[in-house]
C-alpha cells in the first residue's frame, strides 16, 4: 500500500488445499489492499479445494475479470482442471466471454495483457484455442502463476507469438 499502483493482480494458487477457511483468511488479508484488486483462482481454488470454485466466487464475486488502464485493457480469466491433477481448461462459455469482451472494449490504440493461472502450454489443455481468441487483438503479453517461478517464453502459431511470463 506504499506504492503507487494502477492495479493489483493475483493469478491463483491463493492457498494450499483450497479450503474455505483458508479463502476466507486470504480474503481478509488481500481485502487490505487500496489499490484496485483483481483476482483470479489456480487450480488449488478450483477442483483441488473443497467447495470446486463456489467459495472463490462467493468471496471475490466472479473467476474472471477485465480492466482497463489507460491503453491497456487487462484481462483475467480462470482456467481451473476438470479434475484434481488434471491439465487446466478454458471453459467454452469463458472463450466466449473472452471474445465478446475484448470486441467491446478494443479500440484504435488499445493493447490487450491476458492474465490466468497457466502458461500458454500443454499444460492448459485447450491452449490452441485460447490462443487463437487472443491473437485477433493486439495482445502485449500474458501472465500466469502455476509453476511459482519465473520462465519467459513464447506461445502462439503462424499468426504470431504471445510473449508469456510465468
Amino acid at each position: 500500500n506504499r506504492g503507487h499502483y494502477d492495479a493489483v493482480v493475483v493469478n491463483g494458487d491463493l492457498t494450499n488445499e483450497g479450503s474455505d477457511e483458508q479463502l476466507a483468511n486470504v480474503k481478509a488479508i488481500l481485502d487490505g489492499i487500496k489499490a484496485p484488486l483483481f483476482v483470479l483462482p489456480g487450480n488449488h481454488e478450483n477442483n483441488w479445494s473443497q467447495s470446486a470454485t463456489k467459495t472463490f466466487v462467493d468471496l471475490w464475486g466472479n473467476d474472471r475479470f477485465v480492466a482497463r488502464l489507460d491503453s491497456l485493457v487487462i484481462v483475467g480469466i480462470n482456467c481451473g482442471p476438470f479434475m484434481k491433477m488434471g491439465d487446466g481448461h478454458i471453459k467454452t462459455e469463458d472463450l466466449s466471454w473472452l471474445r465478446a469482451t475484448l470486441d467491446e472494449r478494443m479500440a484504435p490504440g488499445k493493447r490487450v495483457l491476458s492474465v490466468n493461472h497457466y502458461p500458454l502450454n500443454a499444460d492448459l489443455d485447450n491452449m490452441p484455442q485460447y490462443a487463437a481468441v487472443l491473437q485477433d487483438y493486439p495482445v502485449i503479453g500474458h501472465i500466469n502463476g502455476h509453476y511459482h517461478r519465473w520462465i519467459d517464453y513464447e506461445a502462439g502459431d503462424v499468426k504470431g507469438a504471445i510473449p508469456g511470463v510465468m
